[in-house]
């Protein structure tokens, strides 16, 4: 069985943005539930949907509903991959056991939206490492002025600060992951700062590709832009940079860090 997540109305996870309200039904046990629910990846294919909705004291819980039929899977921005929109059609008089609420509220939302963080940012290195490689493969083989361009100090440059934002990005990722999988104390921390940085320098990497090739970046035949729509849809999906951002500071002020000054 694969559930598919229905986070909000806009796709943000910001409590306010959930647009499900789900309300209890007066003579059987169960839930009654209506609303909308935007950008759901992979509806098409899953069996059951995790609605994450409003209870009546304005509370954010989770739900199981069977996959229903009227759903619209459409391709935005990113054309590589499929989302849904659950209008008030296909969630309007849904009812569902009491079993199917979940037990957790807000804090289980906050750990699916870490475990989303933390699996796309693993996404968003790998495909920032192979439009790396595949700029870098093309730069020593186009030529101009009677020498390939990637011998050009300029590029070689351009060249170096890339290699080090991907390998920023795989130790943010690859920290995350850990601390989040080993349940370590910084854990929230370490995805607020994934978060924070990995998908906004992955959109940053794809936009130096696309201009590095030149005119055939530039073309619908070439893969740039696929890399690049992936890039700016997953900046903004699961919270973008400015969300995680404020999360970390929120977090750092929470525990009574602070940033240390070196003289």
């Amino acid at each position: 069985m694969t559930a598919a997540w229905c986070l909000s109305g806009d796709g943000t996870p910001e409590p306010g943005a959930v647009e499900v309200r789900a309300r209890p039904l007066g003579d059987t046990e169960g839930w009654a539930l209506d609303g909308v629910a935007r950008y759901v990846q992979a509806a098409q294919n899953a069996s059951v949907l995790l609605v994450v909705a409003t209870g009546p004291d304005g509370s954010v819980c989770q739900v199981l509903v069977p996959r229903p039929e009227r759903r619209s899977v459409r391709a935005d921005t990113d054309r590589s991959r499929r989302d849904a929109s659950l209008r008030r059609g296909p969630l309007r008089g849904v009812t569902v056991p009491a079993a199917n609420l979940l037990a957790g509220g807000q804090d289980t939302v906050d750990h699916c939206i870490s475990l989303a963080t933390v699996l796309q940012s693993a996404e968003s290195v790998g495909a920032a490492e192979l439009m790396f490689e595949a700029t870098v493969d093309y730069l020593k083989k186009r030529v101009q002025f009677g020498r390939t361009i990637g011998s050009f100090q300029a590029i070689k440059h351009r060249l170096a600060d890339l290699v080090l934002q991907v390998e920023a990005m795989r130790v943010a990722a690859h920290y995350a992951a850990l601390a989040f999988g080993d349940g370590l104390d910084d854990a929230a921390e370490a995805v607020a700062t994934a978060g924070s940085y990995v998908d906004d320098t992955f959109a940053c990497i794809c936009g130096e590709a696309l201009q590095l090739h030149g005119g055939i970046g530039f073309t619908w035949e070439h893969d740039v832009h696929l890399f690049t729509r992936r890039a700016k849809v997953n900046q903004v999906l699961y919270g973008d940079g400015a969300w995680h951002r404020e999360r970390l500071v929120r977090l750092i002020e929470h525990t009574g860090g602070g940033l240390t000054t070196w003289t």
